[in-house]
């Protein structure tokens, strides 16, 4: 029906569905007392507080007036053009003014959040001195870096960014993993890779299910990126097909160390320029090598 209709938008207006009827009502009857309201069949099961609540709503949103006839209180619908317009005014100047005072706010707020936590730049020395080389600036650690004793053999240290990309996917990371023996790194490798994917998986997994919409498809591939001239990095490439969206690329690779050959650094972001963003300074920083990403 036409009146639910009505009803509905006059809601999306700041009405209550109560007061949205009573207008509509006195729109119909053009004026009315209180006994006359409650007389109708929309309000003959209400009480008269109620009632009385209801107008004053009314009056206080400037749909309604009152004026005295017979010593008895009419109430009169104002003009639904000119209340709804004013409405809209109201409601576009403070949005203008949100806009206005956004302005200031944000680069405030920016203020604060650039501001780093000086309780997660207590990290192991190894991990430090890697993020020291390879973070930028603006990037802000978001947790307390991880350090985990796998085994008697393995150590395991990670901390992640948030590197401030809008509108985009703005996590990226490094894993550490720290061996006893060179022989262990290498047998560690193929368990390395399989363990950042499953991660991966993991996380799309958890953000999933804080997003209004689903992820259409999640797929890994082997692919090669070119740095420079000299630097081609294997790397395993996440592709995630969304339907508002489009499509969202991100990636990780493993690496060894020429100055640390019982390290292996895993580089992970959730989009492909923070990915390079960060290759790119550990080459600038760190004779690397690449080890096969290939599933077997």
């Amino acid at each position: 029906m036409i009146i639910n209709e009505v009803i509905n938008n006059l809601i999306s207006f700041g009405l209550s569905k109560e007061e949205a009827l009573m207008y509509c009502f006195l729109l119909q009857e053009k004026s009315a007392t209180v006994a006359e309201i409650y007389q109708s069949p929309y309000f003959s099961k209400k009480k008269r507080p109620n009632l009385y609540k209801i107008i004053k709503n009314l009056k206080e949103k400037g749909f309604l007036f009152e004026e005295m006839k017979k010593k008895k209180k009419r109430f009169f619908p104002l003009n639904p053009q000119n209340i709804l317009n004013l409405i809209i005014q109201e409601k576009e100047m403070k949005l203008q003014r949100l806009k206005q005072t956004s302005e200031g706010l944000i680069l405030d707020l920016d203020t604060i959040v650039a501001q780093p936590n000086t309780k997660f730049d207590i990290m192991p020395p190894l991990l430090k001195e890697i993020v020291s080389k390879i973070k930028k600036k603006k990037w802000i650690i978001k947790e307390i870096p991880e350090v985990h004793n796998a085994s008697g053999m393995e150590t395991v240290m990670s901390v992640e960014f948030d590197t401030r990309r809008n509108f985009r996917a703005d996590s990226a990371g490094i894993v550490i993993f720290k061996y006893r023996y060179k022989e262990h790194l290498e047998e560690a490798i193929p368990r390395v890779i399989q363990k950042q994917e499953a991660q991966f998986q993991d996380a799309l997994e958890n953000v999933q299910d804080q997003l209004p919409f689903g992820f259409e498809e999640i797929k890994f591939s082997s692919k090669i990126l070119d740095i420079d001239n000299t630097n081609h990095i294997p790397y395993r490439k996440l592709e995630i097909k969304t339907k508002f969206l489009g499509k969202m690329h991100g990636g990780f690779t493993v690496l060894k160390f020429h100055q640390y050959p019982t390290v292996l650094l895993s580089i992970w972001s959730a989009n492909l320029p923070d990915f390079k963003e960060i290759l790119t300074r550990t080459l600038q920083n760190y004779q690397i090598s690449s080890v096969s990403l290939e599933k077997d």
